[in-house]
């Protein structure tokens, strides 16, 4: 993704992200599924986003989360439909999740509008 294929990353993460949903690793199967998110927006797929999203949040739910995760995931899934700028949307939740594993009392705050 960093290079700027995103068709070509696709395919790696949804393999990458399975393998660590195989191994019972929520977090960090729901991390890549951020990053997933992230690479459907830049190609044009929101409804495709807008699922996976729904997706990662009910997993993030059942395996009983950080709250404040689960409420950034909703609010990226409220939001993704309608934003002017997805990516910028998805990678404001996804560093938060991030930052969560080093700083779990942080607070989530929305962009600004």
């Amino acid at each position: 993704m960093a290079g700027g294929d995103v068709e070509k990353a696709l395919p790696l993460l949804y393999r990458l992200r399975d393998a660590y949903l195989s191994r019972r690793m929520p977090e960090d199967a729901g991390l890549i599924g951020l990053y997933i998110v992230d690479a459907l927006a830049a190609v044009g797929r929101r409804e495709e986003a807008v699922l996976l999203t729904e997706q990662l949040l009910t997993e993030f739910v059942n395996a009983g989360l950080n709250h404040d995760a689960i409420t950034a995931l909703a609010y990226l899934r409220d939001l993704l439909p309608t934003s002017s700028k997805p990516r910028h949307v998805v990678n404001h939740v996804r560093s938060y999740v991030e930052r969560l594993r080093t700083e779990p009392e942080c607070l989530f705050l929305p962009l600004d509008s």
